[in-house]
């Protein structure tokens, strides 16, 4: 009898052991922002996206795991990989000279609706620090290409750049297309890849400074240059936005929320303010 009793106690003590376990389990999932309450993240109006921290990498995605077009996503890779190239030069002392080819790019990178460019004048000299924050603030495309032109030498050298730049930081899911600016559909990217691309972003100081900017002066235009994101109107970091026929309205977004820096991608929507009102969803699901 003492010995069956004792089989009961071990039996109820491991059940107790258990039970206790599995509350704790169930608790972990419960704050987990990879769980969210067990909900998944919802991708409804947009092709794909994705949303995480800073620190703590992505949480959750939804829709195409695939490479999509990245649209004007692929000037924080400009930005990047010409930051990768100068080193620790203060973009600031770094001056580049207007010429004819800077020019010939105002024209040729045009968005549909006709923005995309910022003024410049043959002969100007301008800042690499003026000529990223007038890529990234109102996102210039002839910009783009005048930074690919001058740091690289020409678009094939940045391209090449570009390319063991996101070998190294084993962003096997994107391409690079024909140009710097993201205005050629064939710059494509997966969500995985562009949450880790707003990561480094977030994670370069200048970076990280430019695309929280609203506004700035630049050279030869009287009212400064404004940002084309939204978001920075909605509590926002940046980080940046997209908007081709082929890609839709895409948005890389950084957000501070209870002490943490979060991350996430909408990529596909159609009409804004489509990709904000999901920026504001997937940071709401995260739970933080």
């Amino acid at each position: 009898m003492r010995r069956w009793r004792a089989v009961a106690a071990v039996i109820v003590a491991v059940a107790v052991v258990a039970g206790i376990f599995v509350f704790l389990r169930n608790q972990e999932i419960r704050n987990s922002p990879t769980a969210s309450d067990g909900v998944s993240l919802n991708c409804a109006g947009a092709k794909a996206g994705g949303v995480g921290t800073l620190d703590g990498g992505l949480a959750g995605q939804c829709g195409d795991a695939g490479p999509l077009p990245a649209a004007s996503i692929a000037k924080a890779i400009t930005a990047l990989v010409v930051m990768n190239q100068i080193g620790q030069k203060n973009p600031a002392d770094v001056v580049y000279t207007i010429d004819r080819t800077d020019i010939s790019y105002v024209v040729d990178s045009i968005h549909e609706d006709g923005s995309g460019r910022v003024s410049i004048l043959l002969g100007e000299k301008l800042t690499l620090q003026q000529m990223l924050t007038g890529m990234l603030v109102p996102s210039s495309n002839n910009l783009a290409d005048s930074l690919a032109y001058h740091v690289f030498g020409s678009f094939a050298e940045y391209k090449q750049a570009a390319q063991q730049y996101l070998a190294a930081n084993g962003l096997a899911g994107t391409s690079i297309g024909a140009d710097a600016s993201g205005l050629d559909p064939g710059t494509t990217s997966t969500v995985g890849d562009l949450f880790t691309i707003g990561q480094l972003v977030m994670q370069n100081d200048v970076l990280r400074g430019i695309v929280a900017t609203s506004h700035a002066d630049f050279p030869n235009m009287a009212n400064g240059i404004d940002t084309s994101n939204q978001a920075l109107g909605r509590g926002y970091e940046g980080i940046k936005t997209g908007t081709t026929d082929s890609a839709g309205g895409c948005l890389l977004f950084a957000k501070a929320v209870s002490g943490q820096t979060v991350i996430g991608v909408v990529l596909g929507t159609k009409a804004d303010p489509a990709r904000y009102d999901i920026a504001d969803r997937f940071v709401k699901w995260l739970n933080l």
